[in-house]
């Protein structure tokens, strides 16, 4: 969209960290970015020009991704639990062994946390608080095991799609715990996956579009470099490469809109919103790109 205007970014700053960012969640109820990192540190900015207000130590292990609970954050790491943080406070009141392996991806859908892990499971927790609005509990309603490691995942309503290392993608009714397709997308070389608008649209080094009624295969378009990091604005598929090229894709049209070379390498996760662009790679610092006046 006209509105996102990427080739307008520019880099205004880096900020130091200990190890590289694995991850940002935006909380708009706060004006808060979280940014999760390699090191267990996750460092809090104040939006919308990224003040630093603290940093809290999760874990001596890898945040690896998170969702944001309202008043509280929930944070995976690699190894395999769950940290519950105060939004208010800035500190974890809360800990559970959800896996068994490393958390890769989570996701909130109807105010249920899904998690997916390299212990080859994908589990589907219900959210108990106390009447001051804490995380009570995760309980388990559901858990969905795989042949391999679950790499990433994407969730809308009854539909869980799971991307498995080796490349295999797997299409669940969650609730009924039925797989409803699976196909082998090794020449795609998968690493992410959203659903949109009855599609599953598949990343890796092409963007492809699966039908999410009959499973046809639609749109291929390949990229120069693999997908690192992924963020839908509507109907605009944001994506980050190997390379540190950011491009904006019209998911309708099925055509690129612009395109921004950061000349950061090696990209690990990405953020884009109101005229502000975060860039993590593996080094110890993370870009801040602001759009020029």
């Amino acid at each position: 969209s006209p509105a996102l205007s990427l080739s307008s970014f520019s880099l205004s700053s880096k900020i130091p960290i200990k190890k590289h960012v694995t991850f940002f969640i935006e909380c708009r109820d706060t004006a808060t970015v979280y940014v999760g990192t390699a090191s267990g540190m996750l460092y809090t900015y104040r939006l919308p020009h990224m003040k630093y207000a603290y940093g809290v130590i999760i874990s001596n292990v890898s945040l690896m991704c998170g969702v944001d609970l309202q008043h509280s954050l929930c944070v995976g790491s690699s190894d395999g639990k769950c940290y519950i943080l105060s939004k208010q406070q800035g500190s974890v009141y809360q800990t559970f062994p959800c896996h068994y392996d490393t958390i890769t991806d989570m996701r909130l859908d109807s105010g249920l946390v899904f998690s997916g892990s390299w212990d080859s499971s994908v589990k589907v927790f219900s959210v108990t608080t106390t009447p001051h609005n804490k995380v009570k509990a995760l309980r388990l309603v559901n858990e969905l095991d795989h042949e391999d490691k679950v790499e990433c995942i994407a969730v809308a309503g009854p539909m869980l799609v799971s991307c498995v290392q080796g490349c295999s993608v797997v299409v669940w009714d969650w609730d009924a715990m039925e797989v409803l397709h699976t196909v082998d997308y090794t020449h795609h070389d998968v690493s992410h996956v959203l659903i949109w608008n009855n599609h599953i649209v598949l990343m890796g080094v092409s963007v492809v579009y699966l039908d999410s009624r009959t499973f046809h295969e639609g749109l291929t378009r390949r990229f120069d470099t693999n997908i690192k990091s992924c963020q839908l604005l509507e109907d605009t598929l944001c994506t980050v490469e190997q390379s540190g090229k950011v491009t904006g894709f019209d998911l309708v049209e099925g055509v690129v809109l612009e395109e921004l070379e950061t000349q950061q390498a090696s990209p690990t996760c990405f953020y884009v919103r109101d005229g502000l662009l975060l860039l993590g790679n593996d080094s110890k610092s993370f870009g801040v790109y602001s759009r020029e006046v």
